[in-house]
């Protein structure tokens, strides 16, 4: 499932817990929420990188197979006519995309060390953010 539409609103929940710091910090008085608030959006970016970065345009069989897998999001949740259909007909393209991409990847993928770095990265802020929450909740 791709971070980005696997139902989370994207960036792996990121932003959506964001939104809710932010408003839990007006409804129970809490200020400081919004300062963990600011960490989460950025994490949200994070995420979102890493994301890109795991399917990036510069491997066109990636690339396509990420713009195929928004394709479908929008299909299934617009659910218009035919979009039954036309998902079946994505389905079949990942599938060949698929296999051409495991052939691909037995050239050393050099796009997974950006990728190390932003897995990194978000480590770090994470366990910032997360100490931060809960020192605001012992408080």
């Amino acid at each position: 499932i791709y971070i980005e539409i696997g139902g989370t609103g994207g960036s792996a929940f990121r932003s959506m817990y964001a939104r809710f710091l932010e408003k839990a910090s007006l409804i129970i008085d809490k200020p400081a929420l919004k300062e963990a608030a600011a960490m989460i959006w950025e994490l949200a970016g994070v995420w979102s990188k890493i994301a890109s970065g795991l399917l990036p345009d510069s491997w066109p069989n990636l690339k396509r197979m990420r713009q195929l897998m928004f394709e479908k999001n929008r299909l299934f949740e617009e659910q218009e006519p035919g979009a039954l259909d036309a998902m079946i007909g994505i389905n079949s393209e990942l599938d060949e995309l698929m296999t051409k991409a495991v052939e691909d990847l037995r050239k050393p993928p050099t796009f997974l060390t950006d990728v190390r770095q932003s897995i990194l990265r978000c480590y770090q802020i994470e366990s910032k953010t997360f100490q931060k929450l809960s020192s605001i909740i012992t408080e």
